[in-house]
Parts: structure tokens; C-alpha cells; sequence
């Protein structure tokens, strides 16, 4: 029986080549000890990874031993998963150096990029930002974050242990006819085990965390680290069926809404919807300026026929294409998976502000001076309306413009020239969409000195923090003198124009929030106060005319309103008295049962209040995922 049991077992055995710590070391006993040693360190491999990765992700000794005290369950679901990985790997690979070293790699590289994202953004790394990668070069110049010595050690502490692995070479003596069922039959289970929205809630709630968490992305990377975090997100990719949701769920929440054709006082202006990139009130953080930042914006806000006040926005620091959906469509990001590209989801025609002035025979246009593939804009655009697309290769062509660039960007000066360049030459009525791109972060090299007309003094901010504040001021003062520029322009045109300008989200100022923290505008970035999140999540707007628009029931002369980014363009179109359609008619009534949410601002509503955020989300689903049961409801 026992020849038997020899004989089967040298037929699954796989044969092993002589390792590097078998030709150095002759001695056997001593062969035998770092054979030994080796497949220890095989096996304790993942654990180092797991402290490795929650290191750098975070780059807080500190956070990572409260982390393992108070987050004991999130903390082995997620070594339980590298050992997975790990193990699924070595049936691949047989040997135990390859998958050490793919471990190695992924938990170094993946939480040091989420600790720059971070520190430059205030936002975390999600499986979506590698849609980018294209654009890995010019995306590396926003990280101004350094790299603490600590992460350098600890690094090279686990490539030691990988270059031992590599030495002792320990292995699986397992041939592949046994190893690939195994693994076959694990992916399977796994799969099974995963493949509803019920059970991987229950995974995620055993091992002690909650999705939840995933609308407040800081909240999901401090409470369940970065593997946790990073996981969820990868799990939430796909955004679930709202429970209840049915044709007549959507038939209930368009009941008593109304579409209607455009007033009688239409008289088709043109439009220009401009995303200004950063632009906030940098005056917010007490600073001493030589002059306002916003001299013209408040004096253009002042005039008597001008809508401004605060728009709140679901991006800071970056994250500029979630606002920039919200304002074009209406609908809400607040139910994707945190930190997504909206467009990913866009694969056919979508009800949207620029389809709707299509549809009513305006020429539809967006421009921007950036990459074109950037967020998948190009590619995406079409299906929100627009008939014509220009980035930064297109307008490099246009002779009759004459370039300047400021920061490595084209100026918003040019930016401006480009949007008279297009409504001159225009002979319909015109919805034009423009994303201006100089005050994209870095901001800590963007200016020469010979390039500031401003100055900055403040004794609170170090010498590094207080370059990267003047920095940005010389932006959002840039910014300020185009929007003077551009309104100056419409006030010389007999064509009736509307200019719709607002702030995408504010400037990350610093690693970790430095300007905001030194200034004593923000007190703790791990636990802002609800006065910090409205500070941090809000942006300045207006809506110039150089002709009177109409009265509005959502929003008032002057500059004291209050306006969330997906109700922007349902205040401007009540102002013009164009078409309503069906969304348009719930946004009126939700923007009356709550002036402005969104899940960042952590809110506290009522249960009335609770029901439109809820049918704000079923129309988003329905119009972006869904049947479209809402729009057929208007038709």
C-alpha cells in the first residue's frame, strides 16, 4: 500500500531545478536552514504586505496601529485576501518568487499613488483613475506630495524579503495537472460567493464595514484602510438596482410633474456654461492680499440684473467631471461608486441641457484646452448633445487665435478668445460649454516672478505653503480678469447672451490640506466639522445676462443664493423661460423641500426631505442605467 501511495505521489510531484542557495551552500544542515527560512518567508510574505500597504496608503505609523487595534476585522479580511491572491498566484506560478514579487509590487506602487492622489487632491486612488493611464506622464506633474523617508525603508525592508524568496526559491512541488483544478475550483467559489448584491453586502458587513462609508471616500480609506477601501470600490463598481425599482416605481415619482414648451418671451439667446477649474474664493482663508483675487466677479455679481452666491459642488481638489456631469445632466453622482467617471456609464444618448437647446436648434459646442481622451470626454460628449467637440489639438489649429500659455496651460485670457472666436462666427443660436484649464493644479511652479501681478502675506502659512497660496491667487486673479473680458464682450453684442460661470471645486492647496490647516480654516482633515465641509464642498456662481431675464421661483436677484451643481442649469433655463421637461419639474420642487445636497456635506434631512434625495437617485439610475421609464412618462 505504501509503494502505492509512493508511487502516486512522485506522479504529481513536480521536479525541482537546483536554486541559487543550492549552488552557493554546500553545507547541507546549513542549505537546510535557509530552505527552512525560505518557505517561512514565503508563507509571512503577505502579512508584511498587508503593514506595508496601510503604511504607505496612509503614511501614518500612528493610524495603522489604532487601525489594528479598533479595525481588527478589516484588518484580517484584508490579509485574508493578499493570502488568497498570494495562493492563487503560486498555483499559477508553482514557485513562490514570482507572486512575492507581483505582491510586492502592487501593495508598494498602488498605496504610494493613492497617498500622492491624497495628499495633492484630498481624494484617495480608485480603480477608475486607471482610465487615465494613458496620460500617466502629465498626470504625475499634479503630485507635489514628497515621499517620507519611511516609505523608502519599508519598501526596501519587503524587496529584501522578496530577494530571500528569490535565494531560497520555495515552491509548490505540485505538478499543473493538479494545481490549475484547484485553482479553477477556488475562482469559482469566489465567483459564486460574490456574484449578487446580497452576498457581498454580507461579506462586507461580516468583516466589518459598510458601503455606506463609500459615499464619503475619506470615511471608506481612514475607517477600513486602503485594501479594504480599494476593494469595496472595486466590488461597487457596478451600481445595483435601487430596491423597488420598476416601471412603476418611476411612474409614481413622475406623477404630477409637468413638461412644458419654452414661454412666450423665449427669445433664444445664446448660452455659455463655463466650468471655471478651481476657481474659489481664496480670500476665505484670511489672508493678506495686494488686491482681491475676485475684484470683478464681485463688482460683474453687484449689477442689478446678476444671479450669484454659492454653488455646491461633490469634488475638492480635483474629481472636476463629477460637478461638470451633475451641472450638464441634472442628475445626481452621489450613488455612483465613489470617485468614478460618470461618462463610463454613458454609452448611448442621454437626456441632458445641451441635447435639450439641440433639440430646440441650437448649435451645441464644448470646449476645452486640455487632452481630449481625458475622462473620456471625446468620446462621451456626443451622446450628451454635442455636436462639436474642441481640446487642445483642435484649437492649436485655429491660426486666427493668437495663444498665450500661463502655468503650462493655455491662459484663461486665450480660453476666452477661443469661446468669441466660436459665438462670432456662429449664424444660429449657440450653447456653448467651456472648461478653462489654468488654474489646474501644481500650482507650486506655475508662475515666474516676472508672472505675478499679486502678492501675498500671511505669517501663519510656511514659506512652501504660502508660494503654492500666491500661486493659486495669481489663477483665480487670472480667471477673474477673462470673466471681466468675456462679460465686457456680451455687454458690446446686440445678440441677447447669457453667461453661466462657476467653480468646479476648490484648491487642494498643499499636501494634507496644509494652506487650510495653518490658517485655522480647517481644524482636523480626519474629522471636519459641518461648517469645514460646506467651506471645502462650495465654489462662488454667477448668471450674467445683457438683457432681462425673466423672474425665477428657485432663484433670486442678487448674490445669496444657494445652488448644488445639478440644479445650476435648471436655475438658468428657468431664467430664460426655455422648454421644462419632466426632470427639470421635480428639480424645481426638490430645489423647494431642499435648497442644495449632496452626500459630502454630511446633512442631516427630514423624511420629506429624504424622499427626493431618494427619487433623485431613481432617476438617475433609471436615465443612466435604467429604462428610461421617467423620460417615457413626458412623451
Amino acid at each position: 500500500m505504501f509503494e502505492k501511495l509512493k508511487n502516486v505521489l512522485s506522479g504529481i510531484t513536480a521536479k525541482e531545478k537546483p536554486s541559487i542557495c543550492d549552488k552557493l551552500i554546500k553545507n547541507k544542515t546549513a542549505r537546510t536552514v535557509f530552505d527552512v527560512l525560505g518557505y517561512i518567508a514565503a508563507l509571512l510574505l503577505p502579512l508584511v504586505c498587508f503593514a506595508q500597504a496601510e503604511l504607505l496608503g496612509t503614511g501614518s505609523r500612528a493610524w495603522f496601529l489604532e487601525f489594528l487595534s479598533t479595525q481588527t476585522k478589516v484588518a484580517l479580511f484584508s490579509i485574508g485576501l493578499l493570502y488568497l491572491i498570494y495562493f492563487l498566484l503560486v498555483l499559477i506560478f508553482r514557485k513562490f518568487t514570482v507572486p512575492a514579487f507581483i505582491l510586492w509590487v502592487t501593495t508598494a506602487a498602488l498605496p504610494i499613488a493613492s497617498y500622492m492622489k491624497y495628499s495633492t487632491t484630498g481624494d484617495y486612488l480608485y480603480p477608475w483613475d486607471f482610465q487615465q493611464t494613458g496620460n500617466v506622464d502629465l498626470l504625475l506633474e499634479y503630485s507635489n506630495a514628497k515621499i517620507p523617508f519611511i516609505f523608502i525603508v519599508t519598501v526596501f525592508a519587503v524587496l529584501c524579503g522578496c530577494l530571500f524568496i528569490a535565494f531560497t526559491a520555495p515552491s509548490v512541488r505540485v505538478k499543473y495537472f493538479v494545481r490549475l483544478p484547484v485553482l479553477a475550483l477556488t475562482i469559482v467559489i469566489c465567483f459564486f460567493s460574490l456574484n449578487s448584491e446580497a452576498k457581498i453586502n454580507r461579506l462586507v458587513e461580516r468583516n466589518g464595514m459598510s458601503f455606506v462609508d463609500g459615499f464619503l471616500p475619506s470615511n471608506s480609506y481612514v475607517e477600513n484602510g486602503f485594501i479594504g477601501a480599494f476593494t469595496m470600490n472595486i466590488l461597487s463598481t457596478f451600481t445595483d438596482e435601487p430596491e423597488g425599482y420598476s416601471k412603476e416605481k418611476m411612474e409614481a415619482v413622475a406623477q404630477g410633474l409637468e413638461s412644458a414648451p419654452q414661454s412666450e418671451n423665449f427669445s433664444s439667446p445664446d448660452v455659455i456654461l463655463i466650468l471655471s477649474e478651481s476657481f474659489w474664493d481664496v480670500t476665505r482663508l484670511g489672508s493678506d492680499f495686494s488686491y482681491d483675487p475676485l475684484t470683478n466677479f464681485r463688482r460683474i455679481a453687484d449689477r442689478e440684473n446678476v444671479y450669484s452666491g454659492t454653488f455646491y459642488t461633490t469634488g475638492f481638489g480635483g474629481g472636476t467631471v463629477r460637478p461638470e456631469f451633475e451641472v450638464l445632466t441634472g442628475l445626481t453622482t452621489d450613488y455612483m461608486p465613489a470617485g468614478c467617471v460618470p461618462y463610463q456609464y454613458v454609452n448611448e444618448n442621454l437626456q441632458s441641457y445641451p441635447a435639450m437647446f439641440r433639440d430646440m436648434g441650437y448649435r451645441t459646442l464644448a470646449l476645452h484646452p486640455y487632452l481630449s481622451n481625458f475622462y473620456q470626454r471625446q468620446a462621451k460628449y456626443p451622446y450628451l448633445g454635442f455636436d462639436e467637440t474642441y481640446f487642445e489639438q483642435d484649437l492649436y489649429k485655429i491660426g486666427e487665435v493668437e495663444i498665450s500659455v500661463r502655468g503650462k496651460n493655455i491662459s484663461d485670457d486665450t480660453f476666452v478668445d477661443y469661446i468669441t472666436h466660436f459665438m462670432d462666427r456662429s449664424d444660429k443660436p449657440t450653447f456653448l460649454f467651456g472648461i478653462s484649464m489654468e488654474a489646474h493644479q501644481p500650482y507650486p511652479q506655475k508662475f515666474t516672478e516676472e508672472e505675478f501681478d499679486l502678492s501675498v502675506t500671511d505669517p501663519r502659512l510656511d514659506g512652501e505653503t504660502l508660494n503654492i497660496v500666491r500661486q493659486y491667487a495669481q489663477c483665480v486673479a487670472d480667471a477673474d480678469k477673462a470673466l471681466a473680458k468675456l462679460v465686457e464682450w456680451a455687454d458690446s453684442r446686440e445678440r441677447e447672451t447669457v453667461i453661466v460661470y462657476y467653480g468646479d471645486h476648490a484648491p487642494s492647496l498643499g499636501a494634507n490640506y496644509a494652506a487650510y490647516v495653518q490658517t485655522g480654516t480647517v481644524a482636523d482633515p480626519a474629522a471636519f466639522t459641518a461648517e469645514e465641509r460646506l467651506l471645502l464642498q462650495t465654489t462662488p456662481f454667477m448668471i450674467y445676462s445683457n438683457f432681462k431675464l425673466e423672474e425665477s421661483d428657485i432663484i433670486k436677484k442678487g448674490s445669496e443664493n444657494h445652488i448644488p451643481s445639478y440644479q445650476l442649469m435648471n436655475a438658468a433655463c428657468s431664467l430664460m423661460g426655455t422648454k421644462r421637461t419632466g426632470l427639470m419639474s421635480f428639480l424645481t420642487e426638490y430645489k423647494h423641500a431642499l435648497p442644495y445636497f449632496n452626500s459630502r456635506l454630511g446633512l442631516t434631512v427630514t423624511a420629506e426631505q429624504q424622499a427626493f434625495v431618494d427619487a433623485h437617485r431613481y432617476i438617475t439610475y433609471d436615465i443612466v442605467f435604467g429604462k428610461k421609464y421617467f423620460e417615457d412618462s413626458f412623451k
